[in-house]
C-alpha cells in the first residue's frame, strides 16, 4: 500500500534518531573512522535491501541505513567546517553541487533500468558494491580530527545547544526541507505515473529535473546568498510550495519539468543557507548543533506516512496538494530566520 511505502521511506529518516548520536560524536572522535565505517554499514544495508524477502527486513535495513548515512555525512561535513574556515558557504555550495550531480544518476539509472527491464533488487545489489568501494576510499583520506574548540562535556555541550533559541528556529527550517527530500520525489513519480498516466521513464525525468535544479541552485548559492541573503532565503522558501502547486495543478509535462527544476533550485538555496547557519552557529560544536537540530525536527519524519494515508484514501493528487500546503505554512518560518546574524563562515 502507499502507507507501507511511506513508512519505508520514513524509516530511512527515522534512522536519524540514532544517527544524531553519531553526529555529536563527530565533535569528539575520529571523523575518518566515522565516515568510512558509516559508508561500510550503508553498503551492507543496500545489499540486505536487495536480497530481503520480507517487508520487515526492508524496514530494519532502512532504519540502519538512515543512521549509518548520518555517520557518513556528519563525519565529512563537520570536518569541512575546520577546513573551509571563513569560506564555509562557498564550500557547502560546491559540496551540494557535486552531491546533486551524483543524485542525477539515480533517476537516470531508473530510466535505463525500466527500459532494459532490470529488477530493483539488482540495482540495490550494484549500489551496495559501489558504496563498499566508497567506504574504502574514505578510509584512506586524510580527514582532520576534531579541533577541540569546545571545552564542554558531551552532555553539557548538548544542553548548551538546546538552550540556544536560534537552534530551534533552524530546526523548523530543516523540518521543511526534510519534507521535500527523497520521499517527495518518490511520491512525485508515483503521482505522474499513476494519477496522470505518464510513462515511468518520463515520470522519472521530473525527479531528474528537480535534482538538476538543485545542482544549479547549489552551484550559484554562495554568490546569490552573499549579495542579498535575507531576500533570497525568503523568496526561495515561498518558491517551493509554488513549484509544487504548479506540478499538481498544471498537467502539462514541459511545465511540470520546469516547475520541478525551479523547486529543486529553491530548495538548494534554502538548504545551503540553513547548513551554513547551523554549522557556523556555535564554533567548536558543529556536530552537536547539527545533531540537536535534526533531533528537534524528528516529528516531521512521520510526514511520508501521512502522505501515504492521504493517497490511499483521497488519491495521489490530494497527497501532493498536502505537500504544497505544508511547505507554504513552513515557509513563514524563514522570515524570522533570515534576520539571524550569520556566524563566521557564512
Amino acid at each position: 500500500s502507499y502507507a507501507q511505502a511511506g513508512l519505508l521511506l520514513a524509516m530511512l529518516s527515522a534512522g536519524g534518531l540514532f544517527g544524531s548520536v553519531l553526529t555529536v560524536a563527530a565533535d569528539h572522535v575520529s571523523r575518518r573512522a566515522l565516515a568510512s565505517g558509516g559508508a561500510a554499514v550503508v553498503a551492507l544495508c543496500l545489499l540486505a535491501f536487495g536480497i530481503s524477502p520480507w517487508f520487515a527486513g526492508l524496514l530494519l535495513s532502512a532504519l540502519v541505513w538512515g543512521a549509518a548515512g548520518d555517520a557518513v555525512s556528519s563525519g565529512a561535513e563537520v570536518a569541512l567546517v575546520d577546513v573551509s574556515g571563513r569560506h564555509l558557504t562557498a564550500a557547502l555550495g560546491r559540496q551540494n553541487f557535486l552531491g546533486a550531480v551524483g543524485d542525477l544518476l539515480s533517476p537516470l539509472v531508473l530510466v535505463v533500468a525500466g527500459l532494459a527491464h532490470i529488477g530493483w533488487r539488482a540495482l540495490f545489489l550494484g549500489s551496495g558494491l559501489l558504496v563498499g568501494g566508497y567506504s574504502a576510499w574514505l578510509g584512506a583520506e586524510p580527514i582532520p580530527a576534531p579541533s577541540g574548540g569546545s571545552d564542554s562535556s558531551v552532555i553539557g555541550g548538548v544542553l548548551e545547544v538546546i538552550r540556544d533559541y536560534r537552534v530551534w528556529m533552524l530546526a523548523a527550517a530543516e523540518a521543511m526541507l526534510t519534507i521535500v527530500d527523497e520521499p517527495f520525489l518518490a511520491f512525485l513519480i508515483l503521482f505522474l505515473e499513476r494519477a496522470q498516466r505518464v510513462p515511468i521513464s518520463l515520470a522519472a525525468l521530473a525527479a531528474l529535473a528537480d535534482l538538476g535544479g538543485s545542482a544549479v541552485g547549489s552551484f550559484f548559492a554562495p554568490r546569490i546568498l552573499r549579495g542579498h541573503y535575507r531576500r533570497w532565503l525568503v523568496v526561495s522558501g515561498f518558491g517551493l510550495p509554488l513549484a509544487i502547486a504548479v506540478l499538481v495543478a498544471v498537467p502539462v509535462l514541459p511545465v511540470q519539468y520546469v516547475a520541478a527544476a525551479f523547486g529543486g533550485a529553491c530548495g538548494a538555496l534554502v538548504w545551503v543557507a540553513v547548513q551554513a547557519l547551523s554549522l557556523g552557529l556555535r564554533p567548536g560544536q558543529p556536530g552537536t548543533t547539527s545533531a540537536v537540530i535534526s533531533t528537534i525536527a524528528l516529528p516531521v519524519l512521520a510526514f511520508p506516512v501521512l502522505v501515504g494515508l492521504v493517497a490511499d484514501h483521497a488519491g495521489l493528487g490530494a497527497a501532493m496538494a498536502l505537500y504544497a500546503a505544508v511547505t507554504l505554512a513552513a515557509a513563514f518560518v524563514l522570515v524570522p530566520l533570515s534576520r539571524l546574524k550569520r556566524g563566521a563562515g557564512s
